[in-house]
Order: structure tokens, then C-alpha cells, then sequence
């Protein structure tokens, strides 16, 4: 039976990239944990569906249920969030009309669950020449609010940790490890782990990509100097160039977006070649494609003739 350990993720608007970042650690983890039938399930707000007559705190609510959490983890930089209805107080401050963070931050309080506030730091916090006011009134009540609660919720549930942007993923993820381990008691070894989960996000180099636009137009192009030598019919000749330059057109907006894919192990190489197989067999079918329409096209502008043999 698989053991479930789940995490709600609390923050306003301002720090999407580091909401991103936890649920991409999770799933890492979860790649690993398997095995131990144990599962880690994030929920962040823009996961569930807004549900028309209600605000997006209470369709939240409505889909998850934040008693059911085993820990909340809070990410906090500029802003406090956006007030909510009168309806809503802070569960452990006893605060009227406090915004959607604060909400389910208190409620991780009075709940008694585990509670990580990862607080983001910057050399200019506020930029003073382009602040609106309200810039300046969130980042206010931010620190006013994160001063009161170290003083009266300072205990071991709840702990306080200053991140910068670019270490924040290795932060999360050794205190995510550590936490898993001490639930559950598996141990997670070292040498278990991908390097991916230890100093940098181990990914497919573009290089695999390049490779395999290079082979495919070599070729290509073998295939079009073979019917120069061994196809007499001018409209085979015509129709191997044009899936030539078509294959390498093809090729530019693709080079353009390149994917990666992780590589955990000897099931993520496969995923590799499998992800390589589908890119290949598209190209060729968009080259193959465009090609003949471009031959038809010649055709019915009486550029070619239509006497193909092969």
C-alpha cells in the first residue's frame, strides 16, 4: 500500500518560480521512493480548477482539505498576498481579514502541523524609484507580520530559513530528505540518489539533440545523392531535394525549443531514446509532408512533371 505524505504550499504571487521548484523536487524524490511505497503529494492552489461562484481560496478548500497535510511549507519575499473575504480569519492570530497566505499559514498553526517558513532574500528588496504603494504597504506588513509571528510562534513546529534564489532547490531538498527519513525511517542512501538530487539538476545536454538533426540530415542528404546517381526520373530527383531542404527546414524551429529530459537511471535512458524516437519520426513526417506539397504544388504551377518513378 503506498504511504502518502502530503505538503501544502503556501505563498502569494511573487515567488511562482520557488512554488515551481517544490513540486519539481517532490516528483524527483518520488522517482526514488517508489520502491519504499511512499509518496510525496504537493498541492499548490493553480493545480486545482477555480470554481465559478466561489473565490480561489474557498475552490481550494473545496479540493483540498488542509487538515490533511502533513507539513505546509511557506515561501515568503515581497508581498503578504491579497486580502480575503470577511468570512476568513487568521486561525492562530485571531486577525480579521487577513490575506490567503496568512490564512493557510495560521491554519498550519492551529492545526499543530509542521510549519517551514523559507523567507527569500535579495540586495534590493524594493526597487524605491519604481514602487507603488502598494509595493511598499506589502513589503511592510511582510515584515511586520513575520516579526510577529517569531515572537509568538517561535517554537520547534515551526521553523525559519533565509534562502537566496539560486540555492533554494538544494535548501528545500535536503530538508525535504531529512524529513522523509525521520516520518518514515527509510533510509535514503547517497549513492541511491541521482546526482540531480544532490548538487545540480542532472539533464540530456542538447548536444543528443543536435546529434540526432545532423544524422538525419546526413541522411538525407545520402539519399538525395544516391537518386542523382541511381534514379534517372527528374521528379524523383525533385522530390529528394525538396525532402532535403524540407528535412533541414523543418529542423529550425525545433533546435529552437530544445527539451531535456532527467536522467535518473537506466529507466530514464530509455525515456531519453524513447523521447529521441518520437522527435526523429515527427521530423521525418513533417519533412516527408512538406516536401510533397511542394511537389504538387510544382506540379500544378506546371513546374514539374508528374512521372514518378522510384
Amino acid at each position: 500500500m503506498m504511504r502518502e505524505f502530503h505538503i501544502t504550499i503556501v505563498s502569494p504571487t511573487d515567488v511562482a518560480k520557488e512554488r515551481l521548484i517544490t513540486k519539481e523536487v517532490c516528483n524527483e524524490l518520488n522517482y526514488y521512493l517508489k520502491p519504499h511505497k511512499i509518496k510525496i503529494v504537493p498541492h499548490l492552489w493553480e493545480d486545482y480548477p477555480g470554481v465559478y461562484h466561489l473565490d480561489r481560496q474557498s475552490s481550494f478548500n473545496l479540493y483540498h482539505d488542509l487538515s490533511a497535510s502533513d507539513l505546509f511549507v511557506a515561501i515568503l519575499w515581497r508581498r503578504i498576498g491579497t486580502i480575503l473575504t470577511k468570512e476568513y480569519k487568521g486561525l492562530a492570530t485571531n486577525k480579521a481579514r487577513v490575506t490567503g497566505t496568512q490564512y493557510e499559514l495560521e491554519s498550519a498553526i492551529a492545526l499543530n502541523k509542521s510549519l517551514w517558513i523559507y523567507i527569500k532574500k535579495d540586495k534590493k528588496l524594493i526597487d524605491l524609484d519604481s514602487a507603488t504603494y502598494d509595493d511598499l504597504e506589502q513589503n511592510k506588513r511582510l515584515k511586520e507580520y513575520i516579526h510577529e509571528l517569531k515572537l509568538r510562534f517561535g517554537n520547534a513546529k515551526h521553523s525559519y530559513n533565509d534562502f537566496y534564489e539560486e540555492n533554494f532547490k538544494e535548501l528545500f531538498r535536503n530538508h525535504l530528505i531529512a524529513e522523509i527519513k525521520r516520518v518514515f525511517g527509510v533510509k535514503i542512501d547517497k549513492e541511491e540518489l541521482p546526482s540531480s538530487l544532490e548538487t545540480q539538476s542532472e539533464t540530456v545536454d542538447p548536444a543528443y539533440y543536435a546529434g540526432l538533426y545532423v544524422s538525419l540530415a546526413i541522411g538525407a542528404i545520402i539519399y538525395w545523392l544516391y537518386t542523382m546517381n541511381f534514379i534517372t526520373s527528374p521528379s524523383t530527383r525533385i522530390l529528394s531535394f525538396l525532402f532535403v531542404w524540407s528535412l533541414l527546414f523543418v529542423n529550425i524551429p525545433a533546435v529552437k525549443s530544445l527539451p531535456t529530459y532527467k536522467i535518473h537511471s537506466r529507466a530514464g535512458f530509455r525515456q531519453i531514446v524513447s523521447a529521441l524516437t518520437r522527435r526523429a519520426s515527427f521530423m521525418l513526417f513533417f519533412a516527408v509532408l512538406l516536401a510533397i506539397v511542394l511537389y504538387l504544388v510544382g506540379i500544378l504551377l506546371d513546374l514539374i512533371k508528374g512521372d514518378i518513378i522510384f
